[in-house]
């Protein structure tokens, strides 16, 4: 679905500037994106944040701002 994978990786580069293989995509249950990235490896490398911190991160965002009225920052 070349269509999706290019929404996909647009939405992504707005939210954190960074788009790329393997694409990580969080959305809400009506298809909404709230977080995304590229390369999240097993455990943090350099700038990179594992993916540990990603998922407790992407948990606080969806606890704290499900409800649309806070913008989402960057992990």
């Amino acid at each position: 679905m070349p269509g999706l994978d290019r929404e996909l990786h647009m939405v992504v580069q707005a939210i954190s500037n960074d788009s790329g293989w393997p694409l990580t995509v969080f959305m809400t249950p009506d298809r909404k994106v709230f977080f995304g990235g590229t390369y999240f490896p097993r455990k943090g490398v350099m700038s990179r944040p594992g993916m540990k911190k990603v998922l407790s991160y992407v948990l606080k965002l969806w606890k704290e701002q499900r409800d649309g009225e806070n913008e989402v920052s960057e992990a």
